[in-house]
């Protein structure tokens, strides 16, 4: 009798028990504790000019060069320091990894060198749209994850880039950007 009654309690109490559920991504929550959004300006300030300059020589598309995305990209990859290096091997301010940089006609051992950097990841990025028929968002999500994993993980799973963390990410620093331009 009193292993029965210990078996109920256990039972009840597993069956009571509730699984925490995943915390939800919330890209704002993100730049808050990051301070993340104070860096647009600064990064802006000190890599705009370059950026356009590789941008119009490169000629990526318009969807690129407006709303700031390689800006925010660099908040994101570098946090602005061209001397980062991230895990899984991304150097620099658009955390270019050395094969890419390679196959983009850049020496990886110039991938500290914003300008190097900037000319690599811009490259990159604007092959991504190109081979995502135009498609900015999917390019933005296949930046951070790479092109066939973007396939196998999106496409045939129809899954919105849209929903993607690193999307989400880019899609917050431009909120972000608009509270600050109507507060001034």
């Amino acid at each position: 009798m009193l292993f029965l009654a210990f078996f109920l309690v256990i039972v009840v109490a597993v069956v009571s028990h509730k699984t925490p559920q995943a915390k939800k991504f919330d890209a704002q929550e993100y730049l808050a504790r990051t301070n993340n959004q104070s860096l647009l300006p600064v990064v802006r300030a000190k890599y705009g000019k370059m950026i356009r300059d590789v941008c119009r020589k490169e000629k990526v598309p318009l969807a690129l060069r407006s709303g700031d995305v390689i800006e925010k990209i660099i908040i994101i990859e570098s946090s602005g320091n061209p001397e980062a290096e991230k895990a899984g091997d991304g150097i620099g301010l658009m955390g270019v990894k050395p094969s890419t940089a390679i196959a983009y006609g850049v020496n990886p051992k110039d991938l500290k060198s914003p300008h190097w950097n900037l000319l690599a990841g811009i490259r990159h990025l604007g092959a991504l749209v190109d081979s995502l028929d135009g498609n900015v968002p999917a390019a933005i999500v296949a930046y951070n994850c790479g092109l066939k994993n973007y396939q196998s993980n999106y496409l045939a799973t129809g899954v919105s880039p849209l929903k993607a963390r690193y999307f989400l990410k880019v899609k917050t620093l431009t909120e972000v950007e608009r509270q600050y331009a109507s507060a001034e």
